[in-house]
Order: C-alpha cells, then structure tokens, then sequence
C-alpha cells in the first residue's frame, strides 16, 4: 500500500508525511535476455511496456 502513495500537498493537510525512498526512471530486462540496455538510447527500435505514474 505504500508504495502507491506519494507525499502531495493534500495528504500533508490529513497527515504528517516522511519520504523514506526516492525513485526515478527504472529499465527492467530479463537476466540473460537478448536485450540488456544500459541506457535509455539502447531501447530505440525495441519494442517495451511501461507503468504510467498514477495521478496525483
């Protein structure tokens, strides 16, 4: 559960709110896969699936 949850300003009005982790981009590919991109520049032509942020 938490970690679908973002610190925002509306859930600093109901709560007090620590951000123990930061995140950012990730690429994720299978051990011993024919693709294994160390960049963002090596997935150009392949084709990939991707987790939008949740709103808020």
């Amino acid at each position: 559960m938490i970690s679908g949850m973002y610190v925002t300003p509306e859930r600093q009005k109901q709560a007090d709110a620590i951000p123990y982790a930061l995140s950012g981009a990730s690429i994720i590919a299978l051990k011993g896969g024919a693709v294994q991109p160390k960049t963002e520049d090596e997935l150009c032509g392949v084709k990939v699936g991707l987790q939008a942020a949740p709103p808020g």
